[in-house]
Formats: structure tokens, C-alpha cells, sequence
């Protein structure tokens, strides 16, 4: 649908827009810093929470981590863009950054559920203090002849830091481990106190914006929280929609059951209902005093239609690197790095090392009981269990050599727990395990040591603080090596044959994708209006997801996967920074901060969606029902929807967000007297 301004009027303002300043530039800084650290960690997360090298978390536990975390990330914001109207932009991002730094950090000491969810929730308010503010700057810096461009150029930031975030996490923690990535992360954020300190200056402060400046310096507290309710709703409505969301999240993390679940919700209803019909509709009253109210409804709408969009979105993190983990077959994209002759980026591309692969076999033909009887249940465990070392090994050929190494290691195993339990009780088993297969591989030589070597091992043991008795000190070195080279037979062998491309390495084609085209893009597409164009993304980006839902099936799997993720980008360069112009184009310029922080309750809702469909749907029709196909196409039919919803809610409700500001500064007026 076109814009309703003309052709040459746009061709007018394109020509003479205004410049950006300063603040512009060091928010779009901050930006790519911070998304370094977000994606750095969150493309893997998902992996990281359900491998067995990670936390082994249950697909429900790690949606409901991401997804409930996610949700806060995206709801703090609401708060958080009101409060930076009234103290100011600077002392938010310091606040953020304070939060971020040592949260990231603890993320990668996190051994548990519950504790790793814990420091997620803090994670997620540092995230949802930055995120109202840098979009805030953005939009008090920009104006009617530049928003379009500075939400483009800003959307693309984004995306840099999006695509080397995760780049250099991959290399990280294939090189360092798991912990150094989140540590990295912390890093980023650290660094975000330089421009922080020395070179933001708040937009208000500009003298264009002087009287923006004294009318938000005048809000109370009182006023901003009056704001919100009449923008988003009353008290009586979030004593609602709380609880009903917490319910829903307790039956996806499977603490409640079916049943439960509607038990709960129909008390929940029938106690709200009769709260209704005992008090009187006021809106003088106290807010346990009134009936449940929605503020700005077409806003609201807006949101919760947005929701649906990100509900879609959110799958490329939540699912998608499992799917692509656990079921495509991505060795068509390690042939074609082959092809190029370097083999550091076939290396990188699988994040596999050999010495490390030799161990997570061992680990694996450990864990499972009796591989020598072969069952269908055995050999898909030690399937799954192989894909998350990016290894696909035919299932008939998996649990033969799974025995051999398990029959090697049986002696090394007693051998390394009675050292570590009598001797060296101090030291985390792993860690003795680690040193006695490294000073192995270095000393032991034709299933021997003697000699000088078996002094230089002494030496080299008593360095490292353990300690090994003389009547065992020849056998465990011995043992732990047979062990070592049985698997590493195997590990050569497998990575050479099946190994496969890391997820993490897939997605970041995406960001790649937005920054290579999303400039390009916006300028395009700035002469429509909005609502068509957040249609037309939508249908691209689910087109991408339901393509993708067919790797799998295909012999071209990975390179499938990896043109439905760039699909995937452009619905996103089309719709997402779009989805923001809008809200910036209605809202009240000295309520920018507030309204922006209103926009991210859709996405807090998609994420809290996304966590609560993909746990029990995953767990469900892929791995338990083996039909992915069927999971991607339940999505594409939400995206189906969304879109539908979008183009009942464009000729229905737009005219009422589109009306002249000063009405709405109107309303504002007589909600805060």
C-alpha cells in the first residue's frame, strides 16, 4: 500500500534531511559493543543449555530459561524508558553497564538450573535498562526528514555487533571453552564505560530541544506512572495478565500439569470476574477499586500483533540451532570449505579439535549403559549425543565403536577415580583426568615409559599438584593412554567423515545479511508506510522458517538451512526497524523514551511465547515424534495469522495511532493534573 504523502514529497525530505548528532553516533557505538556481548552468547545458548558439554538441561528447562529471561529482558524496558525521561540517558547506560559486566561474567561460572537462571534474570534487567535508552537517543536525535535512515543505520549496528559477536564467541570457545565466551561477553560491556563516561551527552540538552528538556525535567514520578497506565492499562489488568502468564510458564517448564493449568486459569478468571462486579467503574478510585481497563487500545493491539511477529523471530534462537543440531546434515557446507584448501576455516566452521573430540567420546561411550546391546533407544541417545560434538555418524555404525572405547577405558577409569578419591580429593576429577591425558600423550610411547621420560613425568605431575603413588604411577599413565588412542582411532575417523557445521556458525549469516543489506533496504522501502511494509516482512521471514523446516529432508541440507537463515534476514530488515519507526513517528517527542519502551512489551511477549510453544512443542513433535516439518509448519501458520492481524488492524485501527500529536499530548495533559 503506498504512502499517503506524495512521490516528490518524499524525493524533498530524502534530499534534505537533517544531520545526526554526536549522540547519535556514540549511542549506535554503545549499541554495536552491547550486541556484541548479547549475541555472542545467545546464538549458542540454546546449545549450551541442552549439550551434555554445557548445562544438559531438558529442551523445556532451556526455553523456560530463555524465554522467561527474555520476557524481562523486554519488559524491563517499559520501566526503564519512563525513568530515563525523568533522571536521564546517561546515568541508565552507567547503571546497564554496571549490571551487565560482572552478570555476563557469573553466566559462564553458572553450573545449574537455578543458578544459571538467576544470573540470566540479572542479565536481562542490565539489557532491558540499555535498551530503551540507546533507542531513545535514536529517536530524539532523528526527525521527520531522517528517521527512516537513522533507524536503518541504527538497525545495522545492531547487526554488526550481532555478526562479530558471534564470530568471535565461536572461536573462543572452541580455542578457550564455554566460560571464556561469557567472560568475552563481560569484556564488551566493560569497555562500554569509555563512551559512556566521556562522550554521551544527553539529546535533551540539546538547544533545539530546550523546551522538551524543562517540560520532561518537571515530570514527577507520579505523572510517569499515571503515564503508563494510560498508555498500557490499569493495576487491576497487570493483576491479571501476570499471574495468567506465570500459570502458563509453570505447565511449559512441566512444574504443573494440563489439568492444572486450566484449573488455575479458570480460578484466576472467576476471582477477577466477581472483583469486577463488586466495584464500581471509576477511574478515581484506587487501582484495586476499578475494573480492568486497557489504556491506549489500538497501541495495545499494535503490541500484542507485534507479539506474533517476534513469537515467529524468536525460533532462529530458540529452535533453530537444535533442529539443525540434532537433524540436518550440514557436510555439504564443510565440502565446500574443503574446497577453498583452508583448513583453519574448516576448523572453525565445526568448532571440532581432535585431541578434544578423543575425550568427548570416551565421555560419550560412558554414558552409555551397555552400547554393546544394540537397541534403537541407545543408538539415538549416542546419536544426539554425537550431533552435539557436530558429529553425525550413521546410527547402525555408532555403537560398535562406542564398546571399543568403553572397553578401553574401563581400567583408566578406576584407576583416575582411585587417584582422584585417595590422593587427590582436592581437584575436580576433570581436571586430574585432563593432566593425566596430557602428560600421557607427552611421555607415553608405545604403551610404555621409562627412563628419562618417566622422570620428566614425575616432574611435570608434581607441577601440576598431583599426586600419583609409585604402585600406580606407571599403570594410570599407561591406561589413560590406551583409552586416549582407542578414541582418537575413532575420533580421526568420524571427523573426517561426518563432521558438521556448528549452528552458531549458520546464524550468523543472518546478522551478516542485515548488515550487507539493511541500508540499502530502508531506503527503499522509507516511502511506504509502515503497516504494509511490517505485512511483507512478516511473510518473508516466515517464508525463510518454513524453508528451513525442510533441511533435513534435503541433500543440500546445510546449504538449505543457510538460505532459509538469509531469507530469514531480509523479512527481519524489512519488518523489525520498521515496527520501531512507527512508534517513534506517533509518539509524543518528549515521551519518546517512554513510548519505545512500550514498544518492547511485544517483544518481551514473543519471547515469553516463543519459551513457552518451542519447549514443549520441540520436546514433543521433534524429538520424542520425530516430525520437525510439523513443528516449523505450526509456526508458519502463527506467522500466517500475525499477517492477517496486521491487515484487519491496518483498516480498522491505524487512524487512531496516526491522529495529530497534540491530541495526544492533550490526553496526557488531563491524565497528569
Amino acid at each position: 500500500m503506498p504512502s499517503s504523502s506524495s512521490p516528490a514529497s518524499q524525493d524533498g525530505q530524502q534530499n534534505n534531511r537533517s544531520p545526526f548528532p554526536r549522540a547519535f553516533y556514540v549511542a549506535n557505538t554503545m549499541e554495536i559493543f552491547e550486541r556484541l556481548s548479547w549475541y555472542g552468547i545467545y546464538t549458542f545458548l540454546a546449545v549450551y543449555l541442552t549439550s551434555s558439554k554445557g548445562l544438559g538441561l531438558a529442551p523445556n528447562e532451556q526455553s523456560l530459561i530463555m524465554g522467561i529471561g527474555s520476557f524481562l529482558l523486554y519488559i524491563v524496558p517499559v520501566f526503564a524508558g519512563a525513568m530515563a525521561d525523568r533522571f536521564g540517558y546517561k546515568t541508565m547506560f552507567l547503571l546497564a553497564f554496571s549490571i551487565l559486566a560482572p552478570g555476563y561474567y557469573l553466566l559462564g561460572q553458572a553450573d545449574s538450573f537455578t543458578s544459571f537462571f538467576m544470573v540470566f534474570l540479572m542479565v536481562a534487567i542490565g539489557g532491558g535498562m540499555f535498551k530503551p535508552v540507546v533507542t531513545g537517543t535514536v529517536g530524539r536525535s532523528t526527525d521527520d526528514t531522517n528517521r527512516g535512515l537513522g533507524f536503518g543505520i541504527f538497525y545495522m549496528m545492531v547487526n554488526v555487533g550481532g555478526a562479530l559477536g558471534p564470530i568471535v564467541a565461536q572461536w573462543i570457545k572452541g580455542n578457550l571453552g564455554w566460560s571464556w565466551a561469557f567472560s568475552m561477553a563481560s569484556i564488551w560491556i566493560a569497555i562500554n564505560f569509555i563512551p559512556a563516561i566521556f562522550f554521551y551527552k544527553d539529546p535533551l540538552n540539546n538547544e533545539s530541544n530546550s523546551d522538551v528538556n524543562k517540560t520532561s525535567d518537571k515530570k514527577s514520578i507520579k505523572q510517569v506512572l499515571q503515564e503508563m497506565q494510560l498508555v498500557l492499562g490499569n493495576g487491576r489488568l497487570a493483576f491479571f495478565v501476570v499471574p495468567a502468564l506465570t500459570i502458563c510458564c509453570l505447565k511449559a517448564g512441566k512444574i504443573i500439569g494440563v489439568n492444572q493449568l486450566f484449573i488455575y486459569l479458570g480460578i484466576l478468571i472467576g476471582v477477577n470476574l466477581i472483583w469486577s462486579l463488586l466495584v464500581k467503574h471509576s477511574d478515581q478510585n484506587p487501582w484495586y477499586k476499578q475494573k480492568i481497563k486497557l489504556g491506549n487500545k489500538p497501541f495495545v493491539v499494535y503490541l500484542l500483533i507485534l507479539s506474533g511477529f517476534w513469537t515467529v523471530y524468536n525460533q532462529v534462537f530458540y529452535s533453530f540451532p537444535l533442529y539443525v543440531q540434532h537433524y540436518v546434515d550440514s557436510s555439504d557446507l564443510i565440502e565446500s570449505a574443503e574446497a577453498t584448501g583452508s583448513e583453519g576455516f574448516v576448523n572453525y566452521l565445526t568448532g571440532i579439535d581432535v585431541d578434544t573430540l578423543s575425550q568427548d567420546l570416551i565421555d560419550v561411550a560412558n554414558r552409555i549403559e551397555s552400547p554393546d546391546q544394540q537397541t534403537t533407544e541407545k543408538q539415538q541417545q549416542a546419536y544426539i549425543l554425537l550431533s552435539e560434538l557436530q558429529i553425525k555418524v550413521p546410527k547402525s555404525e555408532i555403537l560398535a565403536p562406542l564398546t571399543s572405547i568403553q572397553k578401553a577405558t574401563e581400567r583408566a577409569d578406576d584407576i583416575v577415580d582411585t587417584l582422584h578419591t585417595k590422593y587427590n580429593s582436592e581437584i575436580k576429577l576433570v581436571e586430574v583426568r585432563k593432566i593425566l591425558v596430557d602428560i600421557s600423550n607427552q611421555f607415553v610411547v608405545n604403551q610404555a615409559i621409562t627412563g628419562e621420560a618417566l622422570e620428566q613425568a614425575k616432574t611435570a605431575l608434581d607441577q601440576a599438584g598431583i599426586t600419583i603413588p609409585d604402585a600406580y604411577f606407571s599403570s594410570a599413565l599407561i591406561n589413560v593412554k590406551t583409552a586416549t588412542d582407542t578414541a582418537k582411532v575413532y575420533a580421526v575417523e568420524w571427523d573426517k567423515k561426518y563432521k558438521q557445521a556448528d549452528p552458531q556458525t549458520i546464524l550468523v549469516l543472518e546478522f551478516i545479511a542485515i548488515v550487507l543489506f539493511q541500508v540499502l533496504i530502508s531506503n527503499f522501502i522509507a516511502r511506504w508506510r509502515a503497516l504494509p511494509i511490517l505485512v511483507a516482512g512478516t511473510a518473508i521471514l516466515t517464508l525463510g522458517m518454513w524453508i528451513g523446516g525442510f533441511s533435513h529432508m534435503l541433500v543440500l541440507g546445510g546449504f538449505t538451512a543457510a538460505t532459509s537463515v538469509v531469507i530469514f534476514a531480509i523479512g527481519e530488515i524489512v519488518a523489525s526497524p520498521k515496527s520501531q519507526e512507527y512508534v517513534a513517528s506517533f509518539a509524543p517527542k518528549e515521551n519518546v523514551g517512554m513510548y519505545m519502551g512500550y514498544y518492547f512489551v511485544s517483544i518481551a511477549l514473543g519471547n515469553l511465547f516463543a519459551g513457552i510453544l518451542s519447549g514443549s512443542l520441540y520436546g514433543t513433535l521433534v524429538i520424542e515424534q520425530g516430525q520437525p516439518v510439523f513443528f516449523w509448519s505450526i509456526f508458519a501458520g502463527l506467522g500466517a495469522l500475525t499477517i492477517v492481524a496486521f491487515v484487519i488492524f491496518d483498516r480498522t485501527m491505524t487512524h487512531h495511532l496516526e491522529s495529530p500529536k497534540k491530541d495526544m499530548k492533550a490526553d496526557f495533559a488531563v491524565a497528569t493534573e
